[in-house]
């Protein structure tokens, strides 16, 4: 008789857990190779790009809560980050209902009416709303970097205009009114430092403004009888070292940044200009010569955060000599940047809202107006005209004409003019994919080419010749040539082929070896 052996063939837990950490080093790897050729790939990029391209590639490799700041600053430099806000909201209800579930089938249920917990699993039914349960049972589905994080998920919901959420907004905003009142600001330098995150949301002001007011009357207040709220007593580094305990009084330059910030964000009504003045003179009296600010007053090494949160105070400001103070502090920032675009350094944010956070303090100083702190709305004045259609005469300041074998340079390209000068002015295909889904699609190209566009920028080439689409906008913009209105016209090469009706006294610009931020330049100084 045959003997029948039924013990399973089943592997040792020890065997498994070798299989994983072997996926995991392999996972690793793989993410690190990646990274290592983005970086190598990204090299001839200007700064500014090299910091864009980085964040481009956070928003689409993380699933970080608080790196959710890449979408944001994305979105608010004209990028289209559809695909990411997707995956958000996607992730977002996949978190909020795990959480829920976790909340139904605790033992534990708090009854509202009694304000006692009970072991009933049917009263849970009772629950249908998010402000019904209580944080213990039902915690935040976020999580991430302490003092930013909530700021974090506002900036995101407001610029990726996400809905659905808004229970757990209403019920955070909730529990911070309710803990400033009950219990007040403890630990009041990492507060300010939440503060001036929030005050970095038009939604949070939106959502709690009146909370907002009262922590930044809080964090104005002195401590320990000290003449400025931002003045603390600390232990030296040098005692540090040696194991003493010697302290030293201090300003702490983010917090007197807070003060400012907020103070103009918040449009304070209880003005204290005495405490705004000091601080805004301690802000300039304490800027390094390299440019920079340290977290302390007196440190001796500038900090990245300090200075970026130093810089959107005096910007904000506008003291006497801000311009130059905001030039050599800029210029401080440009060079703490790494080779992979971003900035980082220990104690400090993470790299994402660092990297951010510095980006907007340069935008803000050089006099820019693209933050991820403000969508600067402007009101509208109802009229009773129709709404101008694409067809409505200049409709586009820059119409882009090119063959598809050219489409991931003229993207860049058409994507850094939106930033400048707004992706509604700009018409390139992608754009408008939905607008040019309709029949007789030749005449309304020509149209756009010949009569609805301030500049027509041709991307010639060799491909540009053979197609039949590129032929026909071609069509429309000799008919220009003939009319006499070259200025409407601005040809860019990227090569030497012939282009019929292009003859070798026209003038061009070859853009082969030039990078996309010199392109888009070259392009908005024609339509000044």
């Amino acid at each position: 008789m045959t003997k029948i052996n039924n013990k399973k063939n089943t592997a040792s837990p020890n065997d498994e857990y070798v299989e994983l950490l072997k996926q995991l080093h392999e996972n690793f790897e793989r993410n690190r190779q990646a990274f290592e050729e983005f970086v190598r790939s990204n090299q001839h990029l200007t700064k500014l790009e090299k910091a864009e391209a980085w964040l481009k590639y956070v928003s689409e490799n993380s699933l970080d809560n608080s790196d959710q700041e890449s979408i944001v600053y994305l979105v608010s430099r004209g990028y289209d980050c559809s695909s990411q806000i997707n995956n958000l909201i996607f992730n977002w209800k996949i978190a909020t209902t795990r959480t829920i579930k976790s909340a139904l089938s605790t033992k534990y249920v708090y009854n509202l009416d009694t304000g006692k917990r009970k072991l009933d699993k049917k009263a849970v039914t009772n629950f249908n709303k998010v402000s019904d349960f209580l944080p213990i049972f039902l915690p935040d589905f976020w999580s991430g970097q302490e003092e930013t994080i909530d700021a974090t998920m506002l900036r995101t919901v407001e610029w990726c205009e996400i809905g659905g959420f808004d229970d757990w907004w209403a019920r955070r905003s909730q529990e911070i009114r309710k803990s400033i009142l009950h219990y007040g600001i403890e630990n009041t330098v990492p507060r300010s430092f939440w503060l001036f995150a929030m005050c970095r949301s038009d939604y949070a002001i939106e959502l709690m403004r009146g909370t907002l007011e009262i922590a930044l009357e809080t964090i104005k207040v002195s401590e320990h009888d000290e003449p400025f709220p931002w003045r603390v007593t600390r232990i030296s580094l040098e005692s540090f070292k040696k194991k003493k305990q010697e302290y030293v009084v201090g300003d702490v330059i983010p917090y007197a940044a807070s003060v400012i910030f907020c103070h103009i964000r918040l449009h304070a009504i209880k003005q204290n200009e005495k405490l705004l003045n000091e601080a805004i003179e301690l802000i300039q009296k304490s800027q390094k010569l390299d440019g920079s600010w340290g977290f302390y007053s007196g440190s001796e090494s500038g900090n990245i955060e300090a200075t970026a949160m130093a810089l959107h105070a005096i910007s904000m400001a506008k003291p006497r000599g801000w311009m130059h103070s905001a030039q050599i502090a800029c210029d401080w920032l440009w060079s703490k940047q790494s080779v992979s675009g971003y900035w980082g350094e220990e104690v400090s944010a993470e790299p994402v809202y660092l990297s951010v956070l510095v980006l907007d303090a340069i935008e803000l100083a050089s006099g820019g107006k693209n933050f991820t702190f403000s969508k600067n709305r402007t009101k509208v004045k109802k009229s009773s005209k129709p709404k101008a259609d694409i067809t409505s005469t200049y409709q586009f300041k820059v119409a882009l004409s090119f063959p598809g074998e050219a489409r991931d340079k003229v993207e860049e390209i058409a994507k850094g003019l939106a930033r400048r000068v707004g992706k509604d002015r700009i018409f390139y295909d992608k754009f408008y994919e939905a607008k040019l889904a309709r029949p007789n699609l030749d005449v309304y190209l020509q149209s756009i080419y010949h009569e609805k566009s301030k500049l027509v920028v041709l991307f010639l080439c060799e491909d540009y010749e053979k197609k039949e689409w590129c032929g026909l906008e071609w069509r429309a913009i000799r008919d220009l040539i003939k009319k006499r209105k070259d200025e409407s016209i601005m040809p860019l090469r990227l090569d030497d082929a012939d282009v019929s009706g292009l003859f070798s006294i026209d003038g061009y610009i070859d853009i082969r070896d030039r990078s996309t931020k010199e392109i888009v330049d070259l392009i908005c100084s024609r339509i000044k």
